[in-house]
């Protein structure tokens, strides 16, 4: 039996959190660019998934002749390289020479996480959804309004990324 995907989501967002656990402790003691090359490191291996998830549903968009999808998984595929390439090369706090800034106060370790929570949660969605897509199209059910949806989460997702850069940057 097929576990409830809210709770299935919720926990996979959980895990995530958790494995940055000793990282959040890093950002406590200063040191944002250990902490922040993991949650890179989760997202980046998100977007790839998605991407490959893409693929597939680009290939049965093809065969099943539908432009108006294709041109949708289009842009979402763009958005994915925008959003890898932030990720790549956004502020990350601190140099290579230096893995320590000042200390950061309560609040900012609490706005930081809150941001990582946001950006993985977001994340664990759009696996979510782009997985409900490829089930409903395997089945030959009507996707419906899952396909935009999926666009504005990906875009979505890439915003919180870069609210959470930019409150790195004025750190």
């Amino acid at each position: 039996m097929v576990g409830d995907p809210t709770m299935t989501a919720a926990g996979a967002t959980l895990s995530s959190i958790l494995k940055f656990y000793d990282g959040y402790l890093a950002y406590k003691g200063a040191r944002i660019k250990e902490t922040d090359k993991g949650l890179r490191d989760d997202i980046e291996r998100r977007i790839f998934m998605i991407g490959r998830h893409l693929d597939t549903l680009e290939a049965r968009y093809l065969s099943d002749k539908d432009a108006a999808g294709i041109v949708v998984i289009e842009r979402m595929r763009t958005n994915l390289a925008s959003f890898g390439q932030d990720v790549r090369l956004g502020a990350v706090g601190s140099t290579e020479q230096s893995s320590s800034v000042k200390s950061l106060k309560k609040g900012q370790v609490r706005t930081l996480i809150g941001h990582d929570h946001a950006v993985l949660s977001r994340l664990v969605e759009a696996t979510r959804m782009v997985n409900q897509l490829l089930d409903s199209q395997a089945k030959n059910e009507e996707a419906g309004t899952l396909l935009p949806e999926l666009e504005q989460k990906i875009v979505g997702v890439q915003n919180r990324f870069s609210d959470r850069t930019t409150f790195i940057s004025k750190l």
